[in-house]
């Protein structure tokens, strides 16, 4: 029966990673590069916009509503 626990909690462990995806590892400098990043108001565009500004780069946000991307700058 413990068994049984011990491989339900790996299982979970490992499809919970595989759940959140890759993580991004770049550093490479990014301050000479434009960037159009298309439904960057949620979501993965949101979490790309997020990181692509940490590393520096001109972002033009493509969104359907200006409303909903004012959050997002």
């Amino acid at each position: 029966m413990i068994t049984w626990i011990i491989i339900g909690i790996v299982v979970a462990i490992i499809f919970r990673r595989y759940i959140q995806g890759p993580i991004c590892k770049i550093e490479k400098d990014l301050t000479s590069q434009i960037v159009i990043v298309t439904g960057s108001n949620t979501g993965i565009g949101a979490d790309t916009v997020r990181r692509l500004a940490e590393l520096g780069a001109t972002i033009i946000l493509a969104n359907r509503s200006k409303e909903r991307t004012l959050p997002i700058l």
